[in-house]
Order: C-alpha cells, then structure tokens, then sequence
C-alpha cells in the first residue's frame, strides 16, 4: 500500500505534527507530492496524482489524504483488511455536507448515517481502477459549472453520481472519520467567520458536538454513531483546524510517547 498526498509545504505544521510522524510511527509508506508554485486549484492533488499513477503497476493500493489536517491511526493491515471488506477498488470518506455544490443532495444515494456525502480528503483503491476513472473523466470536466474549477471535491462529487453503484462511501468510518462542521448555510458560515466572536461560538459548539460523538482513547477514536475504530482522520475547514491546533485531538497522537518522535 502506498501513502500519497500533495503538499505545497512540507514544513506545515500540520504536516510535521500529524501526518509525517503518524506514517513514521505506523510504518506507513508515506510519499509527498510537492508542488512548488501557486496552490491556485485543488484540482492540482488530482492532476499530481493521475500523471504518478501513470508509473504504478494496475494492482497498487493507493491511500490518498490531504497533507495539512489528517493523521492515521493504525498501520496497514488493519486499513487493508478494512478496505476489502468493502468489497470495492474505491472508497472515500464521507462527511456531513454535499460541499461545495449542494444541488447535488438530492442525488445522493440514502444512507444510514449522517455520514452520508463524499469527501475527497481520504480515499483507498486499486491504481488501476483511479487510472480507469481519470480517463473516463478528465480533471479538466467541469459539468456546466466552471464556477467549480478549483473543487477536486466537487470533481470527486459529480463521478460518484454517475459510478455509485461501484465506489463505497464510508458512512460507518470504518476506516476514515471526518470532523467537518454541520453547514445548514454556506454563506452564513462564511460570514461569521469574519467575525472573532463567532469563530468562538462555533468553536465551543464544536467541540461540545465532537465531545458527544467520538471518544479518544489508547491513541484511537471510537466513534460514538457508529461504534467504529477508524485508521485515518481528517479535520477540514477552519474550526476543525483550530481545534487541531489547541490540541483537542492530542490524546490520539501515539507518536509522541516516542522519544525520538520527529513531531518534537
């Protein structure tokens, strides 16, 4: 199994303090995809990633995540047996909100969880079949919305709808949980993030909704909804991050009772 992610920046604290140190310590083999200019579209993850996988053999497994807000858990066997007990060549996590085009909700498949939405941040397969799906479906497609050119998550949204039936979401975070905050407006969220005291509240409205649905303990996080040990975690949007930075997410980082941890 190959680790893959993209960064612009491999001095992001995020990165040295999460993911880097969680691969070292899981023995996870963890290879960055560095772009050195403007980070001017998320499209970039994908195009980075096509244009490796052009040089992997078809029978790879690849694990993607995001560089900056995601840490693992377990090692590999225990990802690896998570994944093919899906029965599927691609799983992504799945999160809260149909971002960032939430015409889409309504052709979503149901779910039993409110797990229920594609997330690009994570996602395990067979190279071959993510080859397949880049061909069929250039990083360049934009479905009639070219206002959602910079979206990988939007790209990664529009080719679940038309190929559900063969890629799984993991709507019992049996191997990826995502932290990402409830959005019941978009733009009313975007607007109180302007301002100090409402970054605040949401912040402690946050923490109080993670405080009931996950527990963290012997450097794991069980979910409270599902009841599940997840392998992988990503904390996207600013107030994830913000709890990531104040150290809410700490006790699940095991790489620290090392004394040679390079997270120090």
């Amino acid at each position: 199994m190959q680790v893959i992610t993209v960064a612009t920046d491999v001095n992001n604290e995020g990165f040295t303090n999460f993911l880097k140190p969680s691969c070292e310590f899981y023995k996870l083999n963890l290879l960055v995809l560095q772009y050195g200019d403007s980070f001017f579209s998320n499209r970039l993850k994908d195009a980075l990633l096509e244009n490796y996988l052009k040089e992997v053999h078809d029978d790879e497994i690849i694990f993607f995540t995001d560089a900056t807000d995601a840490a693992f858990l377990c090692g590999e066997d225990e990802i690896l047996k998570k994944l093919y007990g899906f029965n599927s060549q691609l799983v992504f996590s799945a999160e809260v909100n149909c971002w960032p085009d939430r015409t889409m909700e309504a052709t979503y498949p149901s779910s039993s969880t409110h797990f229920k939405y594609l997330n690009s941040g994570g996602f395990i397969g067979r190279a071959g079949f993510i080859k397949q799906l880049y061909q069929r479906y250039p990083i360049s497609i934009t479905a009639n919305h070219p206002q959602y050119n910079w979206s990988n998550q939007y790209y990664w949204n529009y080719i679940f709808i038309k190929e559900h039936e063969t890629i799984k979401l993991d709507h019992n975070c049996e191997i990826f949980y995502n932290t990402s905050i409830l959005l019941d407006d978009i733009n009313d969220f975007k607007a109180r993030l302007q301002s100090t005291e409402q970054v605040q509240a949401m912040y402690n409205a946050e923490k109080q909704r993670l405080d009931k649905e996950i527990i963290s303990t012997n450097y794991r996080v069980k979910s409270h909804a599902t009841g599940s040990l997840p392998c992988h975690i990503h904390f996207p949007g600013p107030i994830s991050k913000l709890l990531m930075d104040n150290g809410y997410f700490n006790t699940m980082k095991a790489w620290e009772a090392l004394p040679h941890s390079s997270s120090k």
